[in-house]
This record gives C-alpha cells, structure tokens and sequence, in this order.
C-alpha cells in the first residue's frame, strides 16, 4: 500500500504541475461535509491512506504532509512511514497550520482545493490566512477525480424511502413552512441546503448511503413559493416520488443546484449557514445577492424534537436496553465458560442482541470497545487481528449505538469484568459518575449554554487534578446522525443553548494512560421543570436504560441526592426493561440493579 501512495503522489504531481499549481489540500469532508464520507468522496484516504476520521492531506511538488489530532497521532505514524508523508500534530506545540505551513515554502504561489468539499466557513478563513503570504486560492479543482480517472468510484445509489409522518410528528409541507416562517423573520427568500441529513428531516425520507447515518446524497433549496429535492433520479422510488409530490416537493436532477444557484437574480435575499454549506455552492450565489450569514433554520428545528419523536425515542431505548442486558448477561457467561472473545468480537455479538428487534438497521457509529489499558484509548477502535483478548479480570468500556427506524441510540457503560475493581479504579469511576449525575440533575434559566453546565461534569476530577479532554456531550438526532448540533456540552463557548426538547449525551471520562479507561454514557432530553421570576427553568429527564455496574461504585463518596439519583435510575431500567426479558434474565437485571447503601 505504502508503494502505492508513493505513485498517487506522483500522479497528483504531474496533475498540478500541469495546471500550473503549486500545493492541493485534500480535505476529509464529501460534498455534503458529512462526517462519514461515501467512498467515491473520500479523497484524503485515497491520497495519504490514513482512514481516520479526520485529517487533511497538503501536496507539493517537493513536499508532502497529513495534519491530524491526537486521537490518531499512533495510527497515522503507522500508516504514514514510508511514504514521505510528514505527519502534523495538530494541536501541539510547535505545530504549524496548513496556512502558515504553506506560507513557509517560498515557491508556493497557487493553492487548490475542491470547494465542493470545504465549508464556505472554512474556505473563507484559510484564503485570509492565505493571503498574509500573498498566495492564491483557487476552489475550482478535483484533481482527485482528475488522476483516478475511469478508477472514480460513482455517487451511492441507494433507495430513498420514507419516514413515516407519524414517527417524525409533522410532514415535509409544515416543515417548510416553519423553515419559511424563519426565512421571513430574516427577510430571506431562499435557503440552500448542504447537509444530507437536514435534506432528509426536512422532506421526511431517508437513506443509507454513508456508514452509521441513515442518509441519502441530495441538496435541497426552500424558496418563498418552492421546494426543491435535488437527488440522482435513480434512487427514488415511486412510494417517495408521491410522498414528496403530496407534499409540494418538486424533485430535480442532483447537479442542477449549482446552475439553479448561479441563476437566482440579483435582488435574492440568500440564506447561506457557512458551516454548512459547501463553499462551491456558496461561490455560485451571484454578486448581486444579499446573503444571509447565518445558522440554518433547519439545524435548530431538527434539534427540537417533536412528541412523536421523542415517544419515538423512548421506544428505541427500551428496545436497545433489552439488547444491552441480554449482551452483558451472555458476554459475562462466556468468561465463566473460560471463552475469551476479542474486543473486535464483542461488536458483532452485540449487534446480534440488536439485531432481534425489527427495527434495527445498522450501528449509529464505530463501536469503540477498549480492554483495560486500550480502554485509556479514548476514540479507540479494535481491528480483527490486533484486538486484546477479554478475560474475567480488570475492566471494560464500550461505547455503542444504535440507528432503529424510530430512533438513534449512543450509550457507554464501563464496568467490572471480575466483580473485583481497584480501590483506585472505584474511586476514579465514581468521581465519573458523580459529574454525570450532578449534570443529569441540573436546574438551569432557559438560554443557558452547554459551557455554562460543563463544570458539573468535570468538577470532581477537577478537584483531584485528573481531567479528560473530550467534550461532555453532543447532539444527538431522531433516526439520523448520532453526532448532531447545535448544543453541546464542553469546556469552550458554543452561543447556541440548550433548547427545550433537544436531546443530548451526558458522557464525562477519565483514561490514566496505560491503565485503564471511564466512561459513562445516557442521553438526556432538555425539559422544562419550572418558572421564577419571570423565567422559564430547564431540566434533564434521562432517556437511556441500561444498569449501571454497582461494584465499580464507592458509595461513601456520593452525597444524599447523588445516591437518591442513582439508586432510583437502577430501578427505574429494572421496572422498565426486566417485562420485556424472560424470567432468568430479569434475575440477573434484578441481581446487578440492586440499591446501594452507605
């Protein structure tokens, strides 16, 4: 493989050369800035071979280099040696920015980029960098597609179908009225639409054509008096051709968004999100427009689910609590047996137990399953013929999910693998748990921000000077994206707040490297719970049903509330979930949610 990069590298050369270029950026993101790219879109692999998923790959005549974060730091080292790529840490001390990196080489003058697979955002940003070292930006190749030739894999061509209206709680005509409705409160009159999973909340379908995600590859545009599906004609199908035809959607050919943007007149008044809108579409809005810069409508009103979604949910995370008991009541039986599976197969037994349900479709992200020290790993993924052997001794975490026709599952449990944890890993866990309880508690004035409630969760490590890194918790959709915005829930400034009926993951850590790995994991739904002084109040109810490992627990260290909260969660996913298993399993539900006492 390592010879083979080395001749792509070649290949791009020439390709640039010959168009009188003198660096390429090959982005990780697709024309829809997915975060799981189709293969026909995935770019920065083909030219550096590094998988992860994220990374920018920079190409020079003399020079090559691949910027990364310290998730993958060990990985791409791996892959990279021997193919004269330079590996970028980024985020490290010493570490340059592709811009400033480029602005170093004397003979780069023209920079390209495909400005399909860039954000306007981001494009916008690297050309002013750019140009502090006078160098030009030139968005308008794909030089990708230029030296793979007849090699080009096509656009996925997988069905759409529909999401029923009754599971979505309204149908694509009131969501364009919604979405006109806020159009009109920022006199705009038309809206591009990038993202594939915002295409299909808005028009009530759905797809597979990227892993994990239950989207299609489609662009949609809302103006004052239309809308418009622009897909690839042979993936519709006559169930959706009526559905969106009863619902006023007129449907185009996939690539005609670019000529339809280039032909608006020059007194529109064009929403463009710069997050999430490919910078080529945003280069094709004419001169003349006035755009509005702002966040799309569509991102905030997905994020607020509706009743019929989150009955939706609820139903999801009953069906994959069942699953989960009836995998740890096995995967525990197997170690009694002296069987020893690999971190890599505990997926696949996993999604078995899922898999029972009808309305399973696939996982809503890469399992990360870390033994021990592996589980320090944070965004760790076994590989068939590397994977640690399970034994019954020490400990285990698994982050998993779910993608079920009614809704999206994202859930991490760490637990005891002999019943007999450290003191130390006791006392570490609980001071996990402890955050993840005070935020799961959180009263707080609507138009509150995720930084402002990210302490809760990480106060007690604080404390202890022990930290984690990762964000606390993100977005999380209805049957579309596991990973979705605007709220989150981290250390830095996000403006956008957590709004009434979002839905998101609560998931503090701790990984001593070498060691072994925390992390607890349920998503929360925002609620209001009350008003004063004029103000609405917000709460967290809990959505996830799993039991959670009595024995990692020190109960001296939770005070009165903490313990209140826990031991009324562990009944809680014992009175819901033990109807639906059979009498041994509801046993040993019943056996692993008992209370804790000081």
């Amino acid at each position: 493989m390592k010879e083979e990069i080395i001749k792509r590298l070649e290949s791009m050369r020439r390709a640039i050369k010959e168009a009188g270029i003198d660096a390429v950026i090959v982005p990780s993101f697709d024309r829809h800035l997915n975060e799981y790219t189709p293969i026909c879109w995935q770019a920065r692999q083909y030219i550096s071979g590094f998988l992860g998923s994220a990374g920018t790959a920079v190409v020079t005549a003399e020079h090559a280099a691949l910027w990364t974060d310290s998730r993958y730091f060990l990985e791409a080292t791996e892959v990279l040696r021997g193919t004269t790529y330079e590996l970028m840490k980024e985020g490290m001390p010493g570490t340059p920015t592709i811009a400033a990196w480029l602005r170093s080489l004397p003979e780069v003058k023209r920079v390209a980029l495909n400005g399909e697979c860039m954000s306007v955002a981001d494009a916008a940003q690297l050309q002013k960098e750019l140009r502090l070292g006078r160098i030009e930006l030139d968005l308008s190749h794909d030089f990708i597609k230029q030296i793979r030739g007849e090699e080009m894999p096509d656009i996925p061509l997988n069905d759409f179908f529909v999401q029923p209206d009754e599971d979505a709680g309204r149908t694509p005509r009131e969501k364009v009225e919604e979405v006109r409705r806020m159009m009109r409160e920022e006199n705009a009159d038309t809206l591009i639409v990038t993202m594939m999973d915002e295409v299909c909340w808005l028009y009530n379908v759905r797809s597979s054509d990227v892993e994990y995600n239950p989207t299609g590859v489609a662009y949609a545009m809302v103006t004052a008096e239309g809308a418009f599906f622009y897909v690839d004609d042979r993936k519709m199908t006559d169930e959706v051709r009526r559905h969106l035809e009863k619902n006023g959607v007129e449907v185009r050919p996939y690539d005609r968004i670019y000529d339809d943007v280039s032909a608006l007149p020059e007194t529109a008044i064009v929403w463009v999100d710069p997050i999430r809108t490919n910078a080529e579409l945003g280069r094709r809005v004419p001169s003349g427009c006035i755009v509005v810069d702002k966040m799309s409508p569509i991102t905030i009103l997905k994020s607020i689910k509706t009743e019929a979604e989150y009955q939706g949910c609820r139903r999801a995370m009953l069906r994959d609590g069942v699953a989960l008991t009836k995998f740890w009541k096995h995967l525990y039986e197997m170690l009694d047996r002296g069987e020893t599976p690999t971190e890599y197969e505990i997926d696949a037994i996993l999604a078995g137990f899922r898999a029972e349900s009808d309305r399973y479709l696939y996982d809503s992200f890469t399992t990360i399953t870390g033994y021990n020290a592996n589980g320090a790993i944070v965004h760790y993924h076994p590989m068939p013929d590397t994977s640690a052997k399970i034994k019954p001794q020490g400990s285990l975490l698994l982050d998993s999910g779910a993608q079920y026709y009614d809704g999206t599952t994202d859930i991490t449990r760490t637990v005891s693998l002999d019943g007999k944890p450290s003191e130390k890993l006791r006392h570490d866990y609980t001071l996990v748990l402890k955050g993840h309880i005070d935020l799961q508690m959180a009263v707080f004035p609507k138009g509150t921000r995720g930084n402002q409630l990210d302490v809760l969760a990480h106060r007690y490590l604080w404390q202890e000077h022990k930290n984690y890194g990762h964000g606390t918790g993100h977005g999380v959709g209805h049957f579309l994206c596991c990973h979705e915005g605007p709220q989150n829930i981290r250390t830095d400034n996000n403006p956008s707040p957590i709004r009434l009926h979002s839905v998101t993951s609560d998931e503090p850590g701790y990984y001593p490297e070498g060691e072994y790995g925390i992390r607890i994991e349920n998503l929360i739904r925002c609620i209001k719970v009350g008003e004063g002084g004029g103000e609405e109040f917000y709460g967290f109810e809990c959505l996830t049903l799993c039991w959670l490992d009595n024995r990692m627990v020190d109960p001296s260290m939770l005070d009165d509330a903490q313990l209140r909260w826990y031991n009324d969660y562990q009944e809680r996913v014992y009175r819901e979930i033990s109807p639906e298993l059979d009498e041994e399993t509801a046993k040993w539900l019943r056996d692993h949610t008992l209370p804790l006492e000081r």
